[in-house]
């Protein structure tokens, strides 16, 4: 039986660079921009059979349509029975301070057993954990559900930087039956033991 992790969809949703996208991109999208791009090939092969150019290129967007439609469905399921992302803000803070909260909560994760996969000191970092799950049934209990965890240093409006630290379930909650629950108590767990004490403008 092949390994799902070979297969290349999985890869490209796997992938440090989709990983970062991900954090402020909606999954729904991620999922019907990689169909789109893994079903043109379906495309020129309708063409070739049928020689009609119309449905060729129509293949690949119908598909993303769908997948990106069902994908959707699912993820409002997920936010109508009260699932949310865990995410903390700092603004204006010293370029020092964000440094020390990224080394800290970077430190933390891995230690939680995070595996970093995308990081830029002074930018921020992209870790996920639990990803030995992704090839288990489709429906995860919430102590199973692979998580992201991002940590994003920007630019503030005044003086100093913006921090946001966001941890989220990568996959899509179909129902909250206590992900919510776990990403919010595992973010603040990770924010007590980054050993900065500032609290944040947001949660």
């Amino acid at each position: 039986m092949s390994d799902p992790r070979d297969n290349p969809i999985f890869r490209v949703l796997t992938h440090p660079y989709t990983e970062r996208v991900r954090v402020w991109m909606p999954y729904p999208l991620v999922l019907g921009i990689v169909t789109t791009v893994f079903a043109i090939p379906g495309g020129f092969i309708v063409y070739a059979v049928t020689g009609n150019a119309e449905s060729g290129i129509l293949i690949p967007f119908v598909c993303a349509a769908a997948v990106m439609g069902l994908s959707e469905v699912i993820a409002l399921s997920g936010w109508i029975s009260g699932y949310r992302p865990f995410v903390a803000r700092w603004d204006s803070l010293h370029a020092d301070r964000a440094l020390a909260l990224e080394t800290g909560v970077r430190a933390a994760a891995e230690k939680r057993g995070f595996n970093i996969v995308w990081a830029k000191p002074r930018v921020g970092f992209v870790g996920v954990c639990g990803m030995e799950h992704e090839d288990r049934p489709a429906v995860l209990a919430p102590a199973q559900s692979p998580l992201r965890l991002s940590l994003l240093i920007s630019s503030s409006r005044g003086a100093g930087c913006r921090v946001v630290v966001k941890l989220d379930v990568r996959t899509l909650v179909v129902w909250d039956t206590g992900e919510k629950a776990r990403v919010t108590a595992l973010g603040r767990d990770l924010l007590g033991e980054s050993g900065d004490s500032r609290e944040p403008v947001k949660t």
